[in-house]
């Protein structure tokens, strides 16, 4: 009797071959998709249409220092909040391998509309866009203009 118990909460064989026969046409369909291209999706690369490298130092009193060859910004508080917590998680990595954290990040924007804040030093990168549109403005800024307080 315990041996009729066993066999009613076995899965039949019939099912057992169906699952192992779809796991192997999935891996085989994947294997095609990747080596022929087909069904890929793919991002088209976008080129550069401004790049800009930037210094960025927050000072005792809570404005942010953003310093460029072109020039010197000065965000107050309310306005710089968003890019000095997007440059601190920057840093933090630069501090967990040791970097100096003054190099400076570079600021791009693409032809496909991103914006996106690379640190060199680290190989991180960080796409603006999914901040919402007033932060990505506060990084679109930078590019456009220096030598004022904002």
């Amino acid at each position: 009797m315990a041996e009729t118990h066993h066999q009613a909460d076995a899965i039949p064989r019939p099912v057992l071959i169906a699952a192992g026969a779809m796991v192997a046409i999935a891996i085989a369909l994947a294997a095609f998709s990747q080596i022929s291209g087909l069904g890929r999706v793919g991002v088209p690369e976008a080129e550069v249409i401004a790049s800009k490298d930037l210094r960025i130092e927050e000072r005792g009193d809570g404005r942010i220092v953003v310093l460029s060859d072109t020039g010197t910004s000065t965000l107050e508080p309310e306005n710089g909040g968003f890019l000095l917590g997007i440059v601190r998680g920057l840093g933090r990595e630069r501090t967990r391998q040791a970097i100096e954290l003054d190099a400076p990040y570079t600021l791009t924007r693409w032809t496909d509309g991103r914006l996106s804040l690379r640190d060199r030093t680290t190989g991180n990168e960080v796409q603006l866009a999914g901040f919402g549109p007033t932060n990505l403005h506060a990084f679109a800024r930078l590019l456009a203009s220096e030598d004022q307080t904002q």
